[in-house]
């Protein structure tokens, strides 16, 4: 047999060996690995979504149906990777077999003994290939399931975290609530309680000042008493007449201001009539003329003269200043200064204790804070970094928005209890207030409208 013969006939086993294998077309491996790869990008776009609702919405995370969609995306994602994987490397294995196959091929005119050889060892070196391929393909399903345990581990540990600390910072803010309404009532307290301090103080400076005009008016009565007392005794004398008062009257003949003198007509023996006038001090005298006196209206009263009236302005001051004393005397035991004084001092204590409950309650309401402050910034370190500032944003919108409900609750409230304390309040603004309690979800506290 010839060489050419001898080279066919290797050529022919060659090729028997090469195809007695089906071997996928170069398309066929590119159309395979191409719907790999768009089965692993759709799976890891799913993947990505589940874990973006997930950490959106936390409460999807307790439901047994979404934890096992999410289990059943993680699964395919990890078989469209393997997939993937497998593709590209039976792709890369089959390229290069072929290369090595035409390779020798080319070089068999050489020595068909060493082709053939060849052949069969680059048949052992791609066996071996497979075996790798195979194990790492294996190695690769293997780390495809530990990340998925450590994923679920991990968003199970976020998960409670996150729970924890969401619990944490709701107690908290419930407790400065708690204490903020403490700290207003007691800062009520405080000012009700200083203001009635404020009320006593001005009592008994009131009751200070009504003593001080008593005092002062009294002065000012003795004063007057005393200069009337003085001016009758440099003045004025005594009335003497003590007769029968019928047929005569009393007069200021000596110009004394007080009508201290009695005047009548007398029968003289010789039959005429004389008008006589028993002195002040004593005497009779007949030497007045009744013409032109002015009789007073009782024994001792003021005269119309000007004496008469100094004696008249001087008792009316008297009688003014008696009747100040009287008024003031009265105003002042209207005030029970012992009680007032007492309940000073009770007062006293009542602010000092409201003082030191406020300033208690605003140390308190501090600290209250401050720990939901520092639940939050834990929270931050143990939420994930994607997820975290939307959730916790979330949070505090919604924090702000339930105190502004409650905000608006309040104004209701205190304008219904401003309306409530009149015996008929203005109906516009009770169908006003009614409106806004019914808005704000207080329908039962409206005010009744007559």
């Amino acid at each position: 047999m010839c060489i050419r013969d001898r080279f066919l006939v290797v050529l022919a086993l060659l090729l028997a060996i090469g195809l007695a294998q089906p071997q996928p077309s170069r398309k066929e491996l590119l159309t395979s690995l191409a719907k790999a790869q768009s089965k692993a990008a759709l799976a890891q776009v799913e993947w990505k979504k589940r874990l973006a609702d997930v950490s959106h919405d936390p409460s999807k995370a307790n439901s047994k149906s979404y934890q096992q969609k999410l289990e059943e995306t993680g699964k395919r994602l990890a078989e469209a990777e393997v997939e993937m994987e497998v593709a590209q490397r039976a792709e890369h294995v089959t390229e290069r077999v072929r290369d090595d196959i035409r390779e020798e091929v080319s070089k068999v005119e050489g020595s068909a003994d060493l082709k053939a050889a060849a052949l069969r060892g680059q048949k052992r070196v791609v066996d071996e290939r497979n075996d790798a391929v195979e194990m790492k393909v294996r190695q690769l399903r293997k780390q495809s399931d530990d990340l998925d345990r450590m994923r679920k581990e991990a968003k199970m540990n976020t998960q409670l975290s996150v729970r924890s600390a969401l619990v944490g910072i709701g107690n908290g803010v419930r407790h400065t609530k708690s204490l903020e309404r403490k700290l207003a009532t007691a800062t009520d307290d405080l000012q009700q309680f200083t203001k009635r301090g404020r009320q006593i103080d001005g009592q008994l400076l009131e009751a200070k000042r009504l003593r001080e005009a008593v005092d002062k008016a009294t002065e000012k009565l003795k004063g007057l008493r005393e200069e009337k007392k003085q001016k009758k005794k440099t003045i004025v004398r005594s009335p003497v007449y003590a007769g029968s008062e019928d047929g005569g009257g009393w007069y200021d003949i000596l110009a004394q201001g007080l009508c201290n003198d009695f005047c009548r007509t007398v029968a003289l023996p010789s039959g005429e009539r004389k008008w006589r006038c028993s002195l002040a001090g004593g005497g009779e005298s007949d030497e007045h003329e009744e013409q032109g006196q002015k009789q007073c209206a009782h024994k001792g009263g003021f005269s119309d003269s000007p004496a008469g009236h100094e004696f008249g302005s001087l008792q009316q001051k008297i009688e003014l200043t008696q009747e100040t004393i009287s008024k003031l005397s009265g105003l002042a035991a209207t005030i029970d200064v012992g009680h007032l004084e007492g309940e000073l001092v009770i007062n006293k204590g009542e602010v000092a204790a409201a003082e030191a409950h406020e300033q208690l309650l605003e140390e308190s309401v501090d600290a209250s804070k401050k720990a939901t402050q520092a639940e939050k910034r834990a929270m931050h370190e143990r939420a994930p970094g994607d997820n975290r500032v939307a959730m916790l944003q979330k949070q505090l919108d919604e924090l702000k928005a339930r105190k502004k409900w409650q905000g608006k609750q309040i104004e209701a409230l205190a304008e219904a209890a401003r309306l409530a304390k009149f015996a008929d309040p203005p109906l516009e603004e009770v169908v006003y207030t009614n409106g806004k309690l019914a808005k704000y979800g207080l329908p039962d506290d409206k005010l009744p409208i007559s």
